[in-house]
């Protein structure tokens, strides 16, 4: 009997160790599944964290270089401007005033008996055949009249249209007559 009360023993320690067993395998298996779901969805919020800053990056290299390009458009903007010259010789255009020298000095010149008409509408005065044939020659009448002009920038721009615009150098008498006339006419 002895035998079969420890047989009986073993089969009630075997169930016991059993339902043990198994409870301490479905305990584990819950615990891995929970554990598994919690590293899914870390693994999940990790992944969406990334997304996030990858695509904040990439918007804030888009604006970057939106800035740029806006940047490089001002300043070509900016550039032109500053390079701008109204008074710039055109490509392809020929200087009308290009090797012409006036040699004859304004003492010379015959008194006048012409018209403001004659002239391009500027005023009969001392000077005045000699500013119209030099400055006529490169641009409208117009610009001179519309100018009211201090003595000194008078000087400068025929300086800057000898250096800059091809006008040829004038001899004394004549700049003299035509700064003259511009400063008795055309002053502010």
């Amino acid at each position: 009997m002895e035998m079969a009360k420890s047989i009986a023993l073993a089969l009630v320690l075997c169930a016991f160790v059993g339902v043990t067993g198994g409870v301490i395998v479905a305990e584990s298996g819950a615990r891995w599944r929970t554990d598994l779901t919690d590293r899914q969805s870390a693994a999940r919020a990790q992944a969406e964290e990334q997304a996030r800053l990858a695509e904040e990056e990439r918007l804030a290299e888009q604006r970057r270089l939106e800035e740029e390009e806006r940047e490089a458009a001002l300043a070509a903007q900016r550039q032109a401007v500053a390079a701008y010259d109204p008074m710039a010789t055109q490509a392809g255009v020929v200087n009308p005033m290009a090797g012409l020298q006036s040699h004859a000095p304004v003492a010379s010149q015959p008194a006048l008996t012409a018209s403001s008409e004659d002239y391009g509408s500027l005023p009969i005065d001392d000077g005045v055949e000699i500013t119209f044939n030099l400055c006529g020659a490169c641009h409208s009448l117009r610009l001179v009249t519309q100018q009211r002009l201090t003595p000194q920038r008078w000087d400068h721009l025929l300086d800057w249209m000898v250096a800059e615009q091809g006008m040829p150098e004038l001899i004394p008498e004549d700049r003299a007559a035509i700064l003259g006339y511009l400063v008795r006419n055309f002053a502010p």
